[in-house]
C-alpha cells in the first residue's frame, strides 16, 4: 500500500501542475474610455460613424490609409494614450476588411519603433508618421473593455494634409448570462467569440470603417478629364516652304 501511495502522489502533483497551464487568462478591465481622450469637443455616435466634415472633395481617392492602435497606458490609465503594436493578426483582419474596396489603394500601419519618434507620441506626431508614409487619411482607434463582457472601440478619422478630423466612429458590445450577468469570455470553453463583447465591437468597429469611407469616397470626384485642342490645323504650309495646292481634277482648267 505504502508503494502505491508513493507512486500515486507524483501523478496526482503532475496533473495538478498540467492543470494549471490550461488555467484562464486573468480578466483585465480599463477605465471607461470617452471621446474626449481621441479629439476634443465631439460628441461620439452611438455604435456607427459620424461625418464630421460633409463636402465634396477633388481627386483623394484612390489613396493609402494609415492605422494607427491605441491603448491605455498601464502606469497610468488616466494619462496619455500610447501606440500599440498590432499583431499580424490584427492586420490580417483590417486587410480582409477592406478586401475589393478598390478606392483605398494600400492599408499602412502605424509601428512604435519604426514611425514614431517617441513612446507616448501626441495627434501631431502621429500625423506626422502618416504624411512621412504619404498616405491622406489617418485613422486611430483604441478598443476599451471596461467590464467583464462589455466593451466598446473608439476611433477618428484624420485628414492628414489638412491635420484635422473628418470623421468619428464608435462601436459598442455588451453581452449577459442567462442571469443577467456578465460572464468574462475568457472564463468559457471553446469558441466564444459569438458571445465576446471585445471581438464582435472590433468586427462591428472594421464594418463601420468601411462606411464611413464608402459614404467619403461617394463624395469624391475623379480629377478632370484631359479635352483634345480644338485648334484649326494648317496644312498649306510646312517647314520646307509652301505647298502648290492642285486643282481637284474635277475642275476644269481656265483657257488662257
Amino acid at each position: 500500500m505504502a508503494r502505491a501511495v508513493g507512486i500515486g502522489l507524483p501523478i496526482a502533483l503532475l496533473l495538478t501542475l498540467l492543470g494549471g497551464c490550461h488555467s484562464p487568462p486573468a480578466s483585465r478591465y480599463e477605465p471607461r474610455l470617452t471621446m474626449d481622450r481621441l479629439v476634443a469637443g465631439v460628441e461620439p455616435p452611438e455604435d456607427t460613424f459620424t461625418l464630421l466634415v460633409e463636402r465634396e472633395t477633388k481627386s483623394r481617392f484612390p489613396c493609402s490609409l494609415v492605422i494607427g492602435k491605441l491603448t491605455v497606458s498601464r502606469a497610468d490609465p488616466t494619462g496619455p494614450l500610447v501606440l500599440l503594436e498590432m499583431t499580424p493578426a490584427d492586420e490580417a483582419l483590417w486587410s480582409e476588411a477592406f478586401r475589393g474596396l478598390a478606392a483605398v489603394r494600400d492599408l499602412l500601419f502605424l509601428r512604435p519603433r519604426n514611425a514614431v519618434p517617441s513612446d507616448e507620441p501626441d495627434v501631431d506626431a502621429l500625423l506626422d508618421a502618416a504624411q512621412r508614409l504619404g498616405a491622406p487619411l489617418l485613422l486611430l482607434h483604441v478598443v476599451n473593455r471596461f467590464a467583464p463582457n462589455s466593451a466598446q472601440v473608439l476611433g477618428v478619422l484624420y485628414d492628414v494634409p489638412e491635420r484635422h478630423p473628418l470623421a468619428t466612429i464608435r462601436t459598442v458590445g455588451q453581452y449577459l448570462d442567462e442571469d443577467g450577468e456578465e460572464e468574462p469570455p475568457e472564463k468559457g470553453r471553446g469558441d466564444q467569440r459569438e458571445t465576446d463583447a471585445r471581438y464582435q465591437a472590433i468586427r462591428q468597429f472594421e464594418r463601420q470603417v468601411v462606411a464611413c469611407l464608402r459614404a467619403q469616397i461617394r463624395m469624391d470626384r475623379p480629377p478632370p478629364k484631359p479635352e483634345p485642342h480644338r485648334w484649326t490645323p494648317l496644312y498649306l504650309y510646312d517647314w520646307i516652304g509652301p505647298v502648290l495646292v492642285r486643282p481637284p481634277a474635277s475642275q476644269p482648267t481656265p483657257q488662257p
